[in-house]
């Protein structure tokens, strides 16, 4: 992905402004995109009919443009100032997911070394999955329960064994890809990234699979038990 980096600041503020810009662009790189970036000096590089009041009306968002700025962006909009544009709204997204990842992970690292193997039951090498630990903690206003999440990986192709997870409310959360999954004998449903479902206690979850045999998918699973159940996944016995 290329963006572009508008710099429409001072001079003896613009270093500044650069740092900061190729801090957040180490982030996202340590993420794992592969951006490029381009600066652009709006005092400097833009050609005369684009000035700075312009450029920064199109590169706002368009839910945060004021009448003024539509109106001044709607006079002259040359075509590759709007492909550009569409770059920087993609990057603004990419932001928006790396700030939630990033509180995603520094939750996760509330009390991950009290997690027990016990919680994943005792046959999880019977399955194709990988299971993970992300965290688990004490809920402060429900004496006796407790919270824990973990990240279920499927490879293509993957699934879980039938299994139940002993009285504990889950709630099922697909961060990547696309899971089928069945409750009892219910129906079938494919969920994907950014949807969920519940389980009730003592629900027995027939079909956990990635419904994709090329691509892999990422499940976290939320567990509200009693504190002293130790054990949460338990596998069918084969």
């Amino acid at each position: 992905m290329k963006i572009m980096h508008v710099d429409a600041s001072a001079k003896r503020e613009r270093s500044n402004s650069r740092a900061l810009s190729q801090h957040f662009l180490e982030r996202l790189r340590e993420e794992g995109l592969d951006i490029e970036v381009d600066y652009l000096d709006v005092t400097v590089d833009t050609p005369p009919h684009v000035n700075e009041a312009f450029a920064i009306a199109t590169y706002t968002p368009s839910h945060e443009r004021t009448p003024a700025m539509k109106a001044r962006r709607s006079r002259n909009r040359p075509q590759h100032w709007h492909r550009t544009a569409m770059s920087w709204h993609s990057a603004r997204s990419s932001r928006m997911k790396i700030r939630t990842l990033t509180a995603t992970v520094a939750l996760a690292g509330l009390s991950l070394a009290g997690l027990s193997p016990t919680v994943f039951g005792a046959d999880t090498a019977a399955g194709r999955e990988t299971i993970t630990p992300a965290f688990t903690e004490a809920i402060a206003n429900v004496p006796g329960k407790t919270m824990t999440a973990l990240v279920v990986d499927y490879p293509p192709g993957g699934k879980s064994l039938p299994h139940r997870h002993g009285q504990a409310f889950v709630v099922g959360y697909v961060l990547s890809g696309a899971i089928r999954s069945r409750i009892n004998n219910g129906e079938e449903h494919v969920f994907h990234a950014g949807e969920s479902w519940t389980e009730k206690p003592g629900a027995h979850h027939t079909v956990s699979e990635n419904a994709s045999d090329t691509e892999p998918a990422k499940l976290l699973a939320i567990f509200v038990a009693d504190t002293k159940d130790k054990k949460l996944v338990t596998f069918d016995k084969q």
